[in-house]
């Protein structure tokens, strides 16, 4: 029997690269199981079911998240079942041969359906991507679905992998809408485009009208290119009803020379512009990226980038960091910016030629302040007020946040809401009754039973 397996990073995600090679296998008339576990179940649970289902063989899907805990199984799969044949894919399979299982039987790289069916039969077929079959069948509403319109990416950003996939191809509109239908019908809760940037393709319009049109309680999430949006599009989106869309979009870095090194060209005044209309609305969950780490990004740029992002008011800015992944061009690029990596999942950058291990230290503190106060949108009200009559800016905020929470226990919500008065208070914020005040407006809206805080 044929198993194949995902290894979620959350117990509400779906595998789509499993579903979507098992559909097609059947399609085709091979027999097979998929199954999906997440990584905070238990080893043993995961290691156990597995050799109850007695598979003759198995394939795993493979990415940063996972791929510990599979060496680890495949390890102890082999000692369980030696005569079990082990097919591994997806990034962390296929494109760094130093870190790759020495005890697998194939390695699959590139789309797996039909690697994987060419394998199986020995045959030599191709796969047209508009012709795979749908790959959800019997959902549960309460997961979040990953979708793709389409596969490849028409840019070349030197740390991401997705670089590396050179044919860019497109479902038709027709299917994508017949898809999404299907997520309305049966009422799922999020639907998430996995398209590197959905809206390249010639459909953009079509597809969010129809999605303000016939979806009722599916939010769906897009990854865009803000400066790609046109004036049409713009008008649309301001008919969609609140929280149905979501947008998360890619800035990474505001320096110049730093989106030159890494192949990332774009139009950031015209993409600042886009985005404060489509915030300014605020009926579209807007998500913002930086990357801290990139080559000629110095503490002091990194700062100044952060603040101007913030300064658009997105409802999340995630402060992210520099993955080193095999196969992009930045690692080959490693010894001209001294790189340095931890050489464990995810391969997160330690220190480059232009921030030291310190200046990452007081970016990962103020990411933790970041997340807590701004991120988790419990404090809408109140940081509003903050930022417009003090004098400070946000980075410099969500630092001194960051080390206020350094070391300490995760905090109730009550005790979340005494720091933030604490901390606003310890700065000698003006206006501080009126703060105040909508500190309790904001704690209200979550919680409009429970005691203030003491």
């Amino acid at each position: 029997m044929l198993l194949l397996v995902g290894v979620n990073a959350k117990f509400s995600h779906t595998a789509l690269a499993v579903r979507s090679i098992s559909a097609f296998l059947r399609l085709k008339g091979i027999e097979n199981e998929f199954t999906e576990y997440n990584i905070n179940d238990s080893y043993e649970s995961i290691f156990y079911d597995i050799i109850l289902k007695k598979p003759d063989i198995i394939g795993f899907s493979t990415y940063i998240w996972n791929i510990t805990l599979i060496k680890r199984l495949i390890s102890d799969l082999k000692q369980a079942l030696p005569d079990l044949k082990i097919i591994l894919g997806g990034p962390e399979a296929g494109y760094d041969n130093e870190k790759q299982p020495t005890n697998v039987d194939k390695i699959i790289s590139g789309e797996g359906e039909a690697a994987l069916y060419n394998y199986l039969t020995g045959e030599d077929i191709s796969v047209d991507f508009c012709d795979l079959p749908f790959p959800y069948e019997g959902l549960e509403s309460n997961k979040t679905i990953y979708y793709e319109a389409s596969r490849g990416c028409p840019y070349r950003c030197s740390y991401c992998i997705s670089s590396l996939e050179r044919n860019l191809k497109f479902k038709n509109s027709k299917t994508v809408k017949n898809d999404l239908q299907y997520f309305f019908d049966n009422n799922i809760k999020k639907v998430k485009f996995i398209d590197r940037t959905f809206n390249i393709n010639k459909y953009t319009y079509e597809i969010f009208e129809y999605v303000i049109k016939n979806s009722k309680n599916t939010c769906v999430q897009f990854e865009v290119k803000p400066e790609l949006f046109c004036e049409r599009e713009l008008d649309l989106l301001k008919q969609a009803p609140a929280g149905l869309i979501q947008f998360e979009a890619g800035i990474q870095s505001l320096n110049p020379q730093t989106l030159l090194a890494i192949n990332r060209q774009g139009d950031s005044e015209k993409a600042f512009s886009n985005l404060r209309r489509l915030i300014k609305n605020d009926n579209i969950r807007i998500h913002l990226d930086l990357i801290a780490g990139l080559p000629y990004e110095d503490k002091h740029s990194f700062i100044n980038g952060f603040n101007r992002v913030y300064s658009l008011s997105p409802h999340i800015l995630q402060l992210g960091f520099l993955k080193v992944l095999g196969g992009t061009d930045i690692k080959k690029q490693a010894d001209i910016h001294e790189l340095r990596w931890s050489q464990n999942p995810p391969y997160q950058v330690i220190s480059t030629k232009y921030l030291s291990i310190f200046d990452l230290i007081e970016l990962k503190m103020t990411e933790n302040g970041l997340d807590t106060f701004s991120n988790k949108g419990f404090f809408k009200n109140s940081i509003k007020f903050l930022f417009e009559k003090n004098q400070i800016t946000p980075y410099e905020f969500f630092k001194g946040c960051g080390e206020k929470l350094q070391n300490k226990p995760p905090l109730s919500f009550p005790k979340l809401f005494g720091m933030f008065h604490e901390i606003y208070m310890e700065n000698g914020f003006c206006e501080p009754d009126e703060f105040l005040k909508l500190l309790i407006k904001d704690y209200k809206i979550k919680n409009p039973n429970k005691p203030l805080w003491n």
